[in-house]
């Protein structure tokens, strides 16, 4: 990339990509050695070098830097491959199946903070695909609350284990198809199927019923303790992914630039529907699972919200934060 800017991203990015991998290797150490209990360091190594990855809390911005700075395409391989590389990980190399009540409230810990922090911050960006990266670290906090909650009650690990990555993998597709339509979704020429189309995904990345997505959300509350608490936790992110989502397409302004996706058209075309109606079908094969009542009042709340504020006089212009919250000084230096 020829943009000064674009390359001191990039050797951020890398040393934090690095520092992973060193960490990740550290771990993997510890856990091929055999030693049984994992040693605090493993634990710790394991957690954060895979953090690094997925936009734990503390790197959320991270994720906002170099979403908003890398190539489309390269952007949506981010959101996909390396922040599921992330979750793999750790679903492989932490005893999920055993009772650890200290980590557990760790991962819960660094999940709720990751989810206020991603939410709050997401909210005051002022582009586009900043404020997708953000989400992304929305839903890293709920994959943290997830594993934590594993951690902690061992025995709706087997439940979990097939709920949470079908979770993650659709996400991981729905964030990557978002970050292709925004491109499209800012051409004056955008289509108007394009449009709902990203109205569509934006509904998917939400969970929001009757939909694909919430037949995956529906099956991970199930496999969680049918607690109040639990059950907030999980309104919660849909509100705050619904708000997000607003603010997604409040950031989209008209461009005539183009990008090289559009050299590809057709096929992208073709996958992108593919993909679209595939999710979403799966809220019609399971509909008893699909529709949830309080997930559906989080979201009107949550856009009910978004027009009040819009309406009143209120105004977060003069609290905007650049891309990469604390990140970017460095990226100033």
């Amino acid at each position: 990339h020829r943009n000064p800017k674009a390359r001191r991203v990039a050797v951020i990015y890398l040393g934090f990509a690095l520092l992973g991998e060193v960490l990740i290797l550290v771990g993997l150490l510890f856990v091929s050695s055999g030693l049984s209990p994992l040693p605090d360091i493993a634990w710790v190594c394991l957690i954060a070098g895979f953090g690094i990855k997925t936009g734990i809390f503390g790197l959320q911005g991270l994720l906002g830097l170099i979403y908003h700075t890398a190539p489309v395409s390269g952007a949506m391989a981010l959101s996909g491959a390396i922040a599921g590389i992330g979750l793999l990980g750790w679903l492989r190399f932490l005893p999920l199946g055993e009772a650890q009540p200290f980590w557990g409230d760790l991962l819960l810990t660094l999940g709720l903070l990751g989810m206020i922090a991603g939410g709050a911050l997401g909210l005051l960006q002022h582009l586009p695909r900043s404020v997708l990266g953000y989400a992304s670290a929305v839903q890293t906090g709920l994959m943290l609350f997830v594993l934590g909650t594993a951690l902690k009650h061992p025995a709706l690990w087997p439940h979990l284990a097939a709920a949470l990555p079908l979770y993650a993998v659709a996400h991981g597709l729905i964030k990557a198809l978002l970050f292709a339509a925004s491109e499209y979704l800012q051409s004056p020429r955008a289509a108007s199927a394009w449009r709902f189309g990203g109205w569509l995904l934006a509904a998917l990345l939400i969970g929001a019923p009757l939909t694909g997505t919430a037949v995956f959300k529906t099956a991970l509350k199930l496999s969680l303790p049918p607690t109040t608490f639990t059950w907030a936790v999980l309104l919660g992110v849909a509100f705050v992914t619904t708000l997000l989502m607003v603010r997604f397409f409040a950031t989209l302004k008209p461009t005539h630039r183009l990008r090289a996706i559009h050299q590809d058209r057709g096929l992208f075309d073709g996958m992108w529907w593919g993909i679209l109606l595939l999710l979403t079908g799966f809220g019609v094969i399971a509909p008893e699972l699909a529709w949830d009542t309080p997930t559906a009042l989080a979201v009107l709340t949550a856009l009910f919200s978004a027009w009040l504020w819009r309406k009143s006089t209120l105004s977060v212009q003069g609290f905007m934060l650049p891309p990469g919250d604390w990140l970017s000084l460095l990226v100033k230096r």
